[in-house]
């Protein structure tokens, strides 16, 4: 009988009722019958009555109480597993989680611990998979308009922007703030406060693969960039990219939640730029505002966004 937990404990008790209403009238009928009187039609229905409940309540009943104790037993293992589950995650240094490239799960500075994952959760990168988030954020980035406007041919981008992307964001592998979700197909660079981008790699970087043309106006854009920062302490995301085949499906979210729950711990303000007003409402979504429009000369335009200390 395939009814809903509630729907069965309902049905087993209404079956006690009757079966006890039914057993308190048999001896009223034997009593009856033992006097040698005529059943009434009344006293007959209840006899009948009485007959079916034993022949139905016992195998009924059995069944539904067989359903609920095993459906009892099985919610508390899950609610056991989700226990030690809960207990070695809150053990975890910071409340992070690391992974590692074969999409295992370990608390930071201790022993891998095997736990399935979605694919959209998200922790923290190691520094082996430096490559693989260049990678997938390049990836995201292709359709960029101020990133493809500074890398107009695809070559170009390919062999530049991966190089461009650590050396923009790549500190955050030295301060744990460079996020992944669970199969790489997304990634976040994030710098704590006082770390900032590789200047001594940025500026011959971009003087090597940019054409000379457009340099002076990328040097004024992220001149522009530095000065929209907030003044007092805070944390900076200057990439976040999710492969493009699996946009969409809350990677993207994740990882900012993952990375704005230390954000908020350490009761700081955040900042980025918008390179695309596409993704302006997912920033918004979780506190972001626009503070200020960017636009150097052709460049397409950037956004600059701050977060409030929550």
């Amino acid at each position: 009988m395939l009814l809903a937990p509630k729907a069965q404990k309902i049905f087993l008790v209404a079956l006690i009722v009757v079966a006890i209403g039914a057993v308190s009238a048999i001896p009223l009928l034997s009593a009856a019958l033992l006097q040698g009187r005529t059943l009434t039609l009344v006293e007959d229905i209840i006899l009948d009555l009485s007959i079916g409940c034993f022949v139905f309540v016992g195998p009924v009943g059995l069944m539904l109480w067989h359903q609920l104790h095993r459906g009892y037993q099985y919610q508390k293992t899950i609610n056991e597993e989700k226990k030690k589950l809960d207990t070695a995650i809150n053990h975890m240094p910071q409340g992070l989680v690391m992974f590692d490239g074969a999409r295992r799960v370990a608390p930071l500075g201790g022993n891998d611990m095997h736990v399935h994952l979605h694919t959209q959760d998200a922790g923290v990168a190691r520094a082996e998979d430096r490559d693989r988030v260049a990678a997938v954020i390049a990836l995201a980035f292709s359709t960029d308009p101020v990133c493809r406007w500074m890398y107009p041919d695809s070559h170009q981008f390919m062999s530049g922007f991966p190089t461009f992307v650590l050396a923009m964001g790549g500190r955050a592998f030295d301060h744990e703030s460079a996020y992944c979700t669970a199969d790489l197909s997304g990634a976040a660079l994030w710098l704590p406060p006082g770390v900032t981008a590789d200047e001594d790699a940025m500026g011959p970087h971009l003087e090597r693969t940019v054409d000379p043309a457009k340099l002076e106006a990328v040097q004024a854009t992220m001149e522009q960039m530095e000065h929209h920062h907030p003044s007092e302490p805070h944390w900076y995301l200057p990439l976040i990219g999710v492969d493009p085949a699996r946009q969409r499906s809350g990677h993207g979210a994740a990882l900012m939640r993952c990375a704005l729950e230390r954000v908020d711990r350490d009761g700081l303000p955040a900042y980025l730029e918008s390179t695309n007003p596409r993704n302006i409402p997912l920033y918004q979504r979780h506190g972001f505002e626009v503070v200020a429009t960017i636009q150097v000369g052709d460049v397409p335009p950037l956004f600059p966004m701050v977060r409030r200390p929550r």
